[in-house]
């Protein structure tokens, strides 16, 4: 199984590199090894690519070096010595990677390098912040790129199993763009869904007392995880929507398409107050479970 993410796969945002501009790409600045910030190259600069892989199936990846604003870089004239690797982790706040793989250049000019997984760095499913890291000899990182990594359940293997983006598209009717008329487009995109996909358990671990370490790999609330996930994307619609709105009439016609702020924000709070409900009930749950156990009495004993 190949996973390309190269422009119009559907993977990422990522440009053409036949329309880049050199220029614009290359010219650094003295104390960033990166070029300045061009806010005109992509408006979605907060995206990352999401790489889809199946459980326990090795994977051949070619993926982008590219800055911040998602343009490839010309990795070209390296230092000898660099290292490309691919990193994969469950939290960015853990020394510990799951994966950690070196790449090899592919196409130099448009930053396109190439990373082999194996059966064993896809054993388990989940959803892994992920990174194309290109160190120089001296250790400095001269670029990274980051990526979500969503590894999905097979059913052949036992897995708490993570929840899906179809499953999530599924239940908020964003599976294809002939489902919303007036956008005919999808919705949301897959680094939107990926990203409030990792909210909750953010959430479930900080909020009360006992304080879990749940990662996407092993959270096994799935029914009020998806509901919640979708709660989060609702949301976020709603202040699109809150920003975007402006009513007006045009050849005699009033128009006013982006009204649905309530809407969306309405539907959103219900699914996080149904989930927030739960995050209560489960932390209590949780308190009076650690609370049972037994302590030894010396009551009857003659030992003193």
């Amino acid at each position: 199984m190949t996973q390309c993410c190269e422009p119009g796969s559907g993977a990422g945002n990522l440009p053409d590199p036949s329309v880049r501009d050199d220029d614009a790409i290359n010219g650094g600045t003295t104390d960033l090894p990166h070029p300045t910030v061009d806010i005109t190259r992509s408006p979605c600069s907060s995206d990352r690519a999401v790489i889809e892989v199946q459980q326990s199936q090795p994977a051949v990846l070619r993926l982008y070096v590219a800055d911040r604003n998602g343009a490839p870089v010309d990795i070209t004239n390296l230092p000898d010595g660099t290292q490309i690797q691919f990193v994969v982790k469950d939290t960015a706040n853990t020394n510990t990677a799951r994966v950690a793989r070196l790449c090899t250049i592919v196409t130099a000019a448009t930053g396109i390098v190439q990373c082999e997984l194996t059966k064993a760095d896809t054993k388990s499913a989940g959803i892994f912040v992920a990174q194309v890291v290109v160190m120089a000899p001296d250790n400095n990182v001269l670029w990274a790129t980051p990526y979500w990594m969503m590894v999905n359940f097979t059913l052949n293997f036992m897995s708490t199993g993570p929840i899906t983006i179809p499953e999530v598209r599924l239940i908020l009717r964003d599976s294809c763009p002939e489902q919303n008329i007036l956008l005919d487009d999808f919705e949301f995109n897959d680094s939107q869904i990926v990203a409030c996909m990792r909210l909750p358990i953010d959430e479930f671990n900080e909020k009360y007392q006992p304080k879990t370490r749940y990662v996407p790999r092993t959270f096994p609330f799935r029914y009020h995880w998806l509901r919640a996930t979708c709660g989060y994307l609702l949301e976020i619609a709603a202040r699109g929507y809150a920003r975007d709105r402006l009513a007006y009439n045009a050849g005699g016609v009033a128009i006013d398409d982006k009204n649905k702020m309530q809407d969306y924000m309405l539907l959103g709070k219900d699914l996080l107050t149904e989930w927030r409900q739960f995050i209560k009930e489960r932390k209590i749950e949780m308190n009076i479970e650690q609370g049972w156990g037994s302590v030894q009495s010396y009551y009857g004993y003659n030992n003193w």
